[in-house]
């Protein structure tokens, strides 16, 4: 039987249930085991205010360590750029689309139509964007899944809010919004995609997740994480990077501020798919220096 940890939303659960099914398509039995983190526990302030080592993933991690559970699922984007020592990820199964979207009271026709607006964030990053192309814009922390920071655009006195694509195309959410171009409104690191960690000792599971691994998503992983290694973000800096790939063609945008500044850098990069890491890795420096 294989634990799989996860926390206990309705978004987790469903995404750890798509990795239950896989493993018991292998012909392996799994059970999903709820853990509650210190981001789920801490509602009163703003993730970036929450101080400690991976606010969402540290009690799930610390069960995998303990083999209490063998598997962990995460949202990627998560996880904290350095994963700790016995732990790796698997290669990812396809992800989710990586855009952000604008969900408000009323339909949005245009980006530029988001000035004047008050928009429900605590995303540092979403932030820092939205201070990045408007000049009068007001920003207020929503806190809570998805369900909850739904109910707060339509009762609170916010016109809108900046959610992940993913998460409610996961959850099957019939809504009206308006999604921002991702070379535009950067997403961040690997959004959309999977974290599938476990022990580096149960090769077994590599092996799974190796066949069934999704090309383009474990190329983001690897770029993506690169990225976001080089800067060594945590899953609250202000940092997005997206990865648009046409054949061998890979171009790199990316937005980076350091912590507490007020300066978002953006910047873009273009290459061979063949040298994605160095490439990330050359951009993440030219936005830090």
């Amino acid at each position: 039987m294989i634990k799989i940890g996860t926390r206990a939303s309705k978004l987790a659960l469903i995404q750890a249930m798509s990795i239950k099914e896989l493993l018991e398509k292998n012909g392996y039995e799994s059970e999903l085991i709820k853990v509650s983190t210190k981001g789920d526990r801490v509602l009163d302030r703003s993730i970036d205010k929450i101080k400690g080592y991976g606010v969402f993933s540290k009690e799930i991690e610390k069960k995998l360590l303990n083999k209490e559970i063998d598997l962990a699922i995460h949202s990627l984007k998560d996880l904290p750029s350095r994963l700790l020592d016995g732990l790796e990820l698997a290669k990812p199964i396809k992800a989710a689309d990586c855009r952000d979207v604008y969900v408000g009271k009323n339909p949005l026709g245009k980006f530029e139509d988001l000035e004047n607006k008050h928009i429900g964030t605590s995303s540092v990053r979403r932030a820092a964007l939205l201070e990045k192309y408007f000049y009068n814009i007001e920003i207020s922390p929503i806190r809570g899944n998805i369900d909850t920071r739904l109910r707060k655009v339509k009762e609170e006195p916010i016109d809108g809010a900046i959610l992940a694509k993913a998460g409610l195309d996961r959850m099957g959410k019939d809504i009206n919004y308006y999604i921002l171009d991702p070379e535009i409104f950067i997403p961040a690191p690997c959004q959309g995609i999977l974290g599938i960690e476990f022990r580096s000792e149960d090769s077994y599971l590599r092996e799974i997740f190796a066949r069934e691994a999704d090309e383009f998503s474990s190329f983001r992983m690897e770029v993506e994480r690169a990225f976001q290694k080089e800067l060594s973000a945590t899953c609250t800096s202000p940092v997005g990077i997206y990865t648009k790939l046409r054949g061998d063609d890979l171009e790199l945008f990316a937005c980076f501020s350091k912590d507490g500044s007020k300066t978002l850098r953006l910047g873009k990069v273009k290459g061979s798919k063949a040298d994605g890491v160095a490439l990330a890795k050359k951009l993440a420096e030219e936005l830090r220096s």
